[in-house]
């Protein structure tokens, strides 16, 4: 039990890059764009920052930021109450990204963003289910994971040099 008794701090400064991506994130995820008169929008962006979750945040932040960027985003999306932050919550309890002992690499940046997309749909199907009273079409789970997935390398380029730029020289060995 010595991970229950040590105490996680966070920096404030580690948390800042966090919260703006989360809200960038958050904001674009409300936005509509069409191409060849077909309307594309990125709701599923911020699930790209829960699958690539920096492993240094301590669980309390990461709860509470992930509670209050879901509620952000269901009342931007005009969702269902508590969907999204559960959706968040959901996500991040199956990955607990604080236990990870390395460094985040794109294959396991991929794999998180597949137990992400897999966590999400069990989540919206359950909850779509009981909310509207029908089972939600797959066919738009399938176009917001296919359009986040093609953002995924970008993303994780993007985390990278933030981190690189943010990570004191003595913490990267060099």
């Amino acid at each position: 039990m010595a991970y229950l008794s040590q105490a996680s701090s966070t920096k404030p400064q580690r948390l800042i890059p966090l919260i703006l991506a989360l809200m960038i994130a958050s904001i674009i995820s409300f936005m509509s764009v069409k191409v060849s008169n077909q309307s594309v929008s990125l709701t599923w962006l911020p699930l790209l920052l829960i699958a690539m979750w920096p492993r240094y945040i301590s669980p309390i932040w990461s709860v509470v930021l992930c509670l209050l960027f879901g509620l952000f985003v269901d009342w931007g999306s005009a969702g269902a109450p508590g969907q999204w932050a559960l959706v968040y919550l959901s996500c991040y309890a199956f990955l607990r990204p604080e236990r990870r002992g390395e460094k985040l690499t794109i294959l396991r940046a991929i794999f998180n963003w597949l137990v992400v997309c897999f966590v999400a749909f069990v989540v919206f199907s359950v909850t779509g289910k009981i909310v509207y009273g029908e089972w939600p079409k797959l066919n738009y789970f399938a176009e917001q994971a296919g359009l986040a997935t093609l953002l995924l390398p970008v993303a994780f380029m993007l985390r990278q040099g933030v981190r690189y730029f943010l990570i004191d020289p003595d913490e990267r060995g060099y």
